[in-house]
């Protein structure tokens, strides 16, 4: 199974898959030469089948906005999958990538969109949260960029449903109770 998740800065993505991952008891970094954060992990359970995450989650805001090339984010999804592992990855960045998502789907890859449904206001407290944490003299974020960003999830849902793809828009802990049950956590 491959999931990912969707949602606008601060919705609780790298959260939720931090929540997740607790699930698992070793991992695997894999890196990179010249990039100083991981590109990915997989995590092991016993019994259970392994998960491939895309992207670190060494920082605050991690998952996919850590990897610029989004080609590559696909191509080690793709990858991952073919050796066998469950696929969990995120990121604001691919939040609004219909294309590449829709052609999982088309070659036949078992997918799920989960879309985190948080109101904009709770999301843009959570972002002025995690800026004033590391300096509290920062202004706010401004809030057209949030909305529009929160739009754009929107809209791309609605695109991949068009076209078949199973998608799913849950608050965070129905997003966390579903992953659980497509992973057999």
């Amino acid at each position: 199974m491959i999931i990912t998740l969707r949602g606008t800065s601060g919705s609780g993505k790298t959260t939720l898959v931090r929540r997740v991952l607790e699930n698992y008891k070793t991992k695997t970094t894999y890196k990179v030469p010249g990039r100083k954060q991981p590109i990915g992990y997989v995590y092991h359970r016993p019994g259970g089948k392994s998960l491939a995450i895309v992207g670190h989650y060494e920082t605050a805001c991690g998952g996919c906005d850590t990897i610029t090339d989004t080609f590559e984010i696909f191509k080690i999804v793709r990858e991952a999958h073919a050796s066998g592992f469950d696929v969990l990855f995120e990121g604001l960045l691919i939040s609004a990538d219909v294309n590449r998502v829709g052609a999982l789907h088309t070659d036949g890859l078992p997918l799920l969109v989960i879309a985190i449904e948080l109101p904009i206001e709770d999301c843009l407290a959570s972002v002025n949260s995690r800026r004033w944490k590391r300096d509290p003299e920062l202004p706010g974020v401004n809030p057209k960029n949030t909305i529009a960003k929160h739009r754009g999830v929107t809209l791309s849902v609605e695109r991949l449903k068009a076209l078949g793809v199973d998608c799913a828009t849950l608050s965070r802990e129905d997003a966390y109770q579903r992953i659980k049950k497509e992973f057999n956590l």
